[in-house]
């Protein structure tokens, strides 16, 4: 078996493909080595507090604003943790 996925995934079968990214990413570590390359950056830290009692609707924006940040932050090679507190 091919340790890339598919070039040109059928896109009626979106579970297929998914199931098919994530072996290849376990295969290949993509997790642990997106952590390695990071190691000795200085870190990027989000505290993430405990949501609004009345569940709003921007908790759920903020929420989403606070990952994009992270994500491209780490695409920058930041050592970026979300803590939740």
């Amino acid at each position: 078996m091919s340790t890339e996925p598919d070039k040109k995934p059928h896109t009626s079968n979106l579970n297929d493909l998914e199931l098919n990214i994530l072996e290849y990413w376990d295969q290949e570590k993509m997790f642990e080595r997106s952590l390695k390359e990071r190691e000795g950056q200085p870190p990027f830290i989000f505290y993430d507090g405990p949501p609004f009692a009345t569940g709003l609707p921007r908790e759920a924006s903020k929420r989403l604003i606070e990952s994009c940040n992270a994500m491209l932050l780490a695409l920058r090679d930041v050592s970026v943790w979300l803590m939740f507190a």
